[in-house]
C-alpha cells in the first residue's frame, strides 16, 4: 500500500502571521499575478500548502531587499 505524503493547510492568517505582511498586501500580490492564487477549501476560503508560503516569502524578500539597499544608498547620500 503506498503512503501519501499529508500535507499542512494554513489560513490566511497564519500566511500573514508568518510572513509579517498586511492581508491587502497579500490579496494585492495575488491579484497582481506576483504570487499564486490559493487554492480554496469548501467554503471557498483561502488555504496556503507550505509551498505557496515558500513563494510568498520569496517575493517578500525579492522586494524587501532592493528597499534596504535604496535605504542604505540614502543614508550614504548617493540617491
Amino acid at each position: 500500500m503506498a503512503f501519501s505524503a499529508m500535507k499542512n493547510y494554513y489560513k490566511v492568517n497564519d500566511v500573514l502571521k508568518r510572513i509579517g505582511i498586511a492581508r491587502s498586501t497579500l490579496y494585492n500580490w495575488e491579484k497582481a499575478g506576483h504570487i499564486p492564487q490559493p487554492k480554496r477549501n469548501r467554503a471557498g476560503y483561502r488555504v496556503y500548502e507550505d509551498a505557496d508560503i515558500k513563494k510568498i516569502e520569496e517575493y517578500a524578500f525579492k522586494i524587501e531587499y532592493p528597499q534596504e539597499q535604496l535605504q542604505l544608498f540614502q543614508r550614504k547620500g548617493a540617491v
